[in-house]
């Protein structure tokens, strides 16, 4: 719960300081030096000089990077168990403990090259990568609805 509550606090500390470096400058902000309105938002915060810019961006790319390090880990644990317990479709190939190393190598792989997939899609569709990730973002939130839910209105 404490992960949970420091996340919410550094994220909208975050978020309130690209607002306030973006300073009402919605047209650079969107139409800038590239796609991206955050990189964009640096830009804007050091006047133009790349290097602040540059930095910054390199900063919150290492910090995805890592983020996926994190997703990774925690969706091996689950394919892991699924496979584990036949839940997935191929589960045969998938399950199991490499021998010498003690890690389910099959499932790291899989997720490894699944999340791969994932990331690169929007280089062939934007539009299938906006759908999948809205779809998800929706099952992600219905999932940790459904329990408290039921915490409060079935169990005893």
């Amino acid at each position: 719960m404490k992960g949970v509550l420091a996340a919410i606090f550094t994220g909208l500390v975050f978020f309130v300081g690209l607002l306030y470096a973006m300073n009402e400058n919605y047209d650079a902000t969107l139409e800038g030096l590239t796609d991206q309105p955050v990189v964009n938002i640096y830009n804007l915060a050091f006047d133009g000089k790349k290097a602040g810019a540059l930095a910054m961006s390199i900063l919150l790319a290492i910090n995805v990077y890592l983020g996926g390090f994190s997703h990774l880990t925690v969706t091996t644990r689950i394919v892991f168990a699924m496979t584990r317990d036949g839940a997935l479709p191929g589960s045969k190939y998938i399950t199991g403990v490499h021998p010498k190393l003690q890690l389910p190598l099959k499932s790291i792989i899989f997720v490894f090259f699944f999340d791969s997939f994932l990331v690169l899609l929007p280089l062939i569709s934007d539009q299938t990568f906006s759908t999948i990730t809205q779809i998800s973002t929706i099952g992600y939130s219905t999932s940790y609805a459904i329990p408290i839910i039921l915490r409060v209105t079935v169990s005893k």
